[in-house]
């Protein structure tokens, strides 16, 4: 099964900033389709010209970048869990650029990750950590 959280960009208008809400440590690599809109119109992108990229600065100050794949009006990204090691609320840049590398547009999106019950540094033997993955 895979987990996917869709949201919609509108690249000019702009009207809110989509919210994606994850839990921390999810390491089940779930996606993110973003559906591309300009002005309320669907924006269709083509994978020949168009690259997208998704950019997240984590709370330590390192950044995490993700490579989407283009399809048609949507793009998709695979979130990788170094993005969900800390809880809380943080930008993202979704980024569109051209055939050379130069950003076309980019737009403001808020990953909300719920901080996780059981804390990493809190299980101390194999065996809790066992029985926490399982």
């Amino acid at each position: 099964m895979v987990i996917q959280h869709i949201i919609d960009i509108d690249f000019v208008a702009r009207d809110n900033t989509p919210v994606v809400h994850l839990t921390q440590y999810d390491d089940g690599l779930p996606y993110l389709v973003v559906r591309t809109f300009q002005n309320g119109n669907p924006l269709v992108l083509s994978s020949n010209e168009v690259t997208a990229s998704l950019r997240f600065m984590k709370s330590d100050g390192n950044f995490v970048l993700s490579p989407g794949t283009v399809s048609d009006t949507e793009v998709c990204f695979k979130i990788p869990s170094a993005m969900t090691v800390f809880q809380g609320k943080y930008p993202g840049k979704v980024e569109l650029k051209d055939s050379i590398g130069r950003i076309i547009c980019s737009a403001t999106i808020i990953f909300d990750i719920d901080m996780n019950p059981v804390q990493k540094d809190v299980v101390e033997s194999d065996s809790d950590y066992k029985d926490y993955i399982d």
